[in-house]
Parts: C-alpha cells; structure tokens; sequence
C-alpha cells in the first residue's frame, strides 16, 4: 500500500509521536509531597476512560508514554505523552472535540498535555456525503459524492503514482465489464487524489477505465477526502449497500468483491468484516524498568563516544508505555530505538555500531534499528568525476 508515512522515518503510532518531535524539552517536573518525597502524578485514568465511553468511544484505552533521548550529542528525558485512543463512528466524531475538554479538566499534570486519538470508524456507519469532488472526465463545477438509497457503491480511493492502486482498479474495470446487469444497481467510483486532475484523466484515457466513475480530490494526504475519511494509505475501498451503510472499508486485497456485491444487490446478509488484530506490545524482560534503562543508554553513550562521532545525526531513544484499559495502568510496551543514516565511507563503523548496540540491549529490550544509507559526498563527486 501507498502510505502517507514514508520508509525510513516512518509514523509510528500517535504514542510514539513523541520521537517525532523531539527537540528541546526540559525534563518532566513531578509533584513533590512536604518538600521530600517525589509523588507519582494523577492522571484519573479511570474517570477519563468512564468519560470516554459517555461520549460513545469503543474500546477506549490510554496510553502512557515515557521517553529518554540521545540526539546531537545531548541526553534529555522528555516531557509524558498521554494518549487517549479508541473509536467512533464517523457520523459522531464531531463529539471528540468535547471529549478533549472534558480530558484537559481531568488530566492536569504539568509538562503533560492529552492527546486524543481517536480513529473514526466507517464500518456500519452511513456513508458521509463527500463534498467538492472535481469531475475527471467531464468539464464542470465540482459535485458532491452521495450514496443514493437502491444502489450498491463501490467507492475506491486511489492515486497515478501509487502502484498498488492500478491493479485494483483495473479489476473494478473488469467487473462492471463482465456483469451488464449491475448497471443501475452497483457503481463503482474512482476518487483520486492527484495533485493535478489532469494526471487522473491522462490514465483513465490510456487504461480504457471508462466504466468507473472518476473523481479527484487533489492534495495527496492532505486532500479533504482523507482528513474526513482519515484515509492513512491507498488503495482505500469503501463497500456502500443500498441502504447506505458501510459494509466494508479498507484494503481491497482481501474483501472478495466480486462475491459480496452480488450479495449485497439481493440485500442477502453478509459476513463482518474480520477486526484487525489488538495491539499487545512487547515486553522482552519484565525486571528492565525505565531508570535502568536510562542509565544503560547514558554508559553506552558514554563508552562508544568515538563511534558516535562518526554519526552525530544519530538518535538513540528509549520508551517505555504504560496502558490503563479500565483503571490502573500496566506495563504495555517497551523498546529502544536506534536511527541513523551511514555512507559506504563510513559502513564498516555502521556494522560495528549497530553491533555493539544489539549486544548491549538485546536481551533486554525490544531493539528497533532504523538505518539508510546515503551518498556521500566523496560519491557525488567521484561519479561527477567519471
């Protein structure tokens, strides 16, 4: 699938967004009790899970993110990150941003703001109307996407540049070509989000993808359709039966289309679409705590300073999440994360570095290895040269 999170410095959940941005934090202040004992803060985890489902969340969960980093030569412990996350229908989300009221009057722990990430779910709900859309094919003002009542929707969210799209659209090509009998009943909708319209139309010309209805939002990712779809990845399907409602969102790959629609056009009962797996983390050595953790990284630093000086962009960075499902919180996941970009000039401390890193950690923690390599500017000349 094409992602809107790319290669090497790819997303990792809003959790762990905190690597993202990791520049000149102070270090998270706790609450002192009579000037001598360090307390733990209250984040009324309970009161903000019980919150969350008034506000109609499904499978409301926090999480508790704590994060020590090594990056241009400075260790710094980062400010929490408290991450509310669950579902909600996508006709609903608009009660998230009251939600976040409610969770910033509970959670009042200095250096932590909540966040809410909250994914929108299409499945069961109505299909929104999609306003805007430019018409690929023909000349005229934009239009507003609606699944009309008695009809069977296919709508598929795609782009020209992202390989993976091609095929599923030539499918939804071949299907209206071998069932004439849909016509009336089942329309397939092609939504690109092409910065340029014309690159949309330029490929449904050469493809003969003239049975699908074409559309383009431009923007790429950032386009309207994706932010009020949340759209993360392409090719994006959404199933619409004639009664309006989501029956299947997401990857085409898997959804066996061309036995479900005719399904759906006989208004037979189908199958759920099958949940995705639930995020479990990762927890090598339940007696590596935090602290330890801290100092481990501090000594590794510390004793292969030379080496590091050979990759002053690296970025060393342990975190540590703690998840609260109905009150109190537990150990979730835990990992140590190293990223960097190497040359050939360079390789041999690149494999000595990544080396020394997994001994070190190994059998301790989960260890996450982000490396690339790129050209050097010895490279770009020599090949200037030749």
């Amino acid at each position: 699938a094409c992602s809107s999170s790319f290669f090497f410095f790819f997303k990792q959940k809003t959790a762990y967004e905190i690597l993202s941005g990791l520049v000149g934090s102070e270090m998270c202040i706790r609450d002192r009790y009579m000037g001598f004992q360090l307390m733990e803060p209250e984040y009324h985890q309970g009161e903000v899970i019980e919150a969350a489902k008034k506000y109609g969340i499904q499978k409301p969960e926090i999480r508790l993110t704590s994060a020590y980093v090594y990056r241009a030569g400075e260790l710094k412990e980062q400010p929490k990150s408290f991450d509310l996350k669950g579902n909600i229908g996508i006709t609903e989300y608009q009660k998230v941003e009251e939600l976040k009221k409610v969770v910033d009057t509970l959670v009042k722990v200095p250096n932590v703001e909540p966040n809410l990430d909250i994914d929108s779910i299409l499945l069961g709900s109505p299909f929104p109307v999609i306003k805007d859309v430019i018409p690929v094919m023909k000349t005229g003002e934009k239009v507003d996407l609606v699944a009309q009542k008695g009809i069977v929707y296919l709508f598929d969210f795609w782009a020209t540049w992202c390989g993976p799209c091609q095929m599923p659209m030539q499918h939804n090509q071949e299907m209206l070509t071998k069932n004439p009998d849909w016509e009336g009943k089942v329309k397939i909708v092609g939504v690109s989000i092409d910065s340029d319209v014309a690159n949309t139309k330029k490929r449904v010309e050469e493809r003969k993808w003239t049975k699908v209805e074409h559309y383009n939002t431009p923007g790429e990712f950032k386009s309207a359709v994706c932010q009020q779809l949340k759209i993360r990845s392409i090719p994006f399907v959404v199933l619409v039966d004639s009664d309006g409602i989501v029956q299947r969102a997401g990857h085409p790959g898997p959804m066996q289309l061309d036995k479900i629609i005719p399904l759906l056009m006989k208004k037979e009962k189908i199958e759920p679409q099958a949940e995705e797996p639930e995020d479990n983390g990762t927890i090598k050595d339940k007696t590596y705590k935090y602290d330890q953790c801290k100092t481990d990284v501090q000594k590794f630093v510390t004793d292969h300073a030379d080496l590091m000086k050979t990759f002053p962009e690296c970025l060393i960075a342990a975190v540590f999440i703690k998840r609260a499902k109905v009150k109190e919180f537990e150990d979730f996941d835990h990992f140590l994360l190293i990223r960097y970009t190497w040359t050939f000039m360079n390789k041999g401390k690149h494999l000595k570095l990544k080396s020394e890193f997994e001994t070190t950690f190994g059998s301790k923690i989960v260890v996450k290895v982000q490396e690339k390599q790129v050209q050097s500017s010895h490279q770009s000349l020599s090949l200037i040269h030749i």
